[in-house]
């Protein structure tokens, strides 16, 4: 696994939860470590692949934030990428273009 904000690689040494998992798919997990390695919690929400290049150019511009403002900015970027991904789930007529977007014109 590889962090988004950091590039940093992650081992992750549960083979429960990583079944159907396939390279290149963007997911939210909590890790927890321990000893020398990490363990998944159990919730995860995994983004459309079509959302890649959106996703990745917001990790891009909060890394590009000064230091101190980062994990605050990372954190409200975490928060509105989840809820993106709920519409996503809740709206299945509406495209994604129109949700995973700055400039929604959706009233939700």
């Amino acid at each position: 696994m590889r962090d988004l904000f950091s590039n940093y690689k992650i081992k992750v040494y549960e083979d429960n939860y990583t079944i159907g998992f396939n390279k290149g798919d963007l997911f939210e997990a909590r890790l927890i470590p321990y000893k020398d390695s990490f363990f998944f919690a159990k919730s995860f929400c995994f983004h459309p692949p079509e959302a890649k290049k959106f996703i990745k150019k917001q990790v891009k511009a909060t890394n590009a934030l000064p230091i101190e403002e980062q994990t605050s900015a990372r954190e409200k970027l975490m928060f509105m990428l989840f809820k993106m991904k709920s519409k996503y789930v809740q709206y299945k007529h509406v495209p994604l273009e129109m949700i995973y977007t700055l400039e929604t014109k959706l009233k939700f």
